[in-house]
């Protein structure tokens, strides 16, 4: 049986209002979607059973991680600093990450849909 994936996918942020905007002017985030070894490094899973029998687990938190691993390009998004005249494209995880911290909402926003995707279970009907 052969399966038919994409391999690119687009997620527009609610982000300050970016969802509202016209197409061309909206924040667009071009990710890939996670294989099954990628989940396993992304959403480590660390459970232990305490001395009454009830399950202790963990689990880390790394939003940039995260982002490297799943975000291929981000389209639309800068800013422009007061005092500067130049406006700053950010087209990769890592200039977002070293944006203004304006833009830690938009990261959070981000973070919190590839989380789901990360835990999102495949139709099997599909």
């Amino acid at each position: 049986m052969i399966i038919s994936v994409s391999t690119k996918h687009e997620f527009v942020p609610k982000f300050n209002g970016n969802d509202k905007l016209p197409a061309a002017d909206q924040i667009k985030v071009i990710y890939r979607l996670p294989s099954i070894a990628m989940k396993e490094r992304l959403f480590p899973r660390r459970f232990e059973f305490g001395g009454d029998g009830q399950v202790k687990g963990t689990i880390e938190v790394d939003r940039k991680k995260v982002l490297k691993e799943l975000v291929t390009d981000l389209v639309n998004a800068a800013y422009k600093l007061e005092d500067d005249k130049d406006v700053k494209k950010i087209g990769s995880v890592d200039e977002l990450f070293n944006a203004p911290p304006e833009f830690d909402a938009l990261i959070d926003e981000i973070y919190a849909y590839l989380q789901d995707l990360l835990n999102r279970k495949v139709d099997e009907k599909n």
